[in-house]
């Protein structure tokens, strides 16, 4: 019992921590703190043209952690549900605000579905659903969900472009701004789950 108890005190004390102290190549979303051109560190790739003329012009790392604690099996479990840029896995190649909003609304895309996320814990704890696999196969659902929105917003945003030399011309797509506010949007109707 004892033994059970310290892990408990550990576990809660680490939970905390982890509150407290972001990595500095990482970057935690939060409300008005955009990215910005110098977040992207990992070293510059020569990708403009991918397979059949696709338009990459920054790669963004983005990432949803979760991390699950439970007191017995008899209770539900608390998620702690965080989304982060990575800095020394973002490139950027084309380096605009165009191309800066693109990521930014990529980062947004994963912050809606870490809400989704929150969410869904919530509902299931509301249940009183204790099993962790269901709480697991909720988490790769919305995952997945996050990657085909990702998908969706890339393709309708497929930029047209020329490369003359070291100068690269392409021409903005409307649809980019339309994602963007549609994403604002949700996430403003989500900030219970912030």
């Amino acid at each position: 019992m004892k033994f059970t108890f310290k892990i408990l005190i550990f576990s809660s004390i680490l939970l905390f921590l982890s509150f407290i102290t972001v990595p500095q190549d990482l970057i935690l979303w939060r409300n008005n703190n955009s990215l910005q051109i110098k977040d992207f560190q990992a070293i510059q790739k020569d990708t403009l043209k991918t397979g059949n003329k696709k338009f990459l012009g920054a790669i963004s790392a983005i990432s949803i952690e979760v991390i699950t604690t439970q007191k017995s099996r008899y209770t539900p479990p608390k998620l702690v549900v965080k989304n982060y840029f990575d800095k020394q896995q973002s490139w950027m190649l084309v380096k605009n605000d165009y191309v800066l909003q693109h990521e930014q609304i990529h980062f947004n895309i994963s912050e809606l579905y870490a809400r989704k996320i929150r969410k869904s814990a919530d509902s299931l704890a509301r249940k009183n659903i204790t099993n962790l696999n269901i709480y697991r196969n909720m988490v790769n659902n919305w995952e997945q969900k996050k990657q085909k929105t990702n998908n969706q917003f890339d393709a309708e945003n497929d930029d047209s472009f020329l490369k003359i030399g070291k100068e690269i011309f392409f021409k903005k797509n409307p649809k980019q701004k339309e994602w963007k506010n549609n994403i604002e949007d949700e996430l403003n109707e989500m900030n219970e789950f912030k």
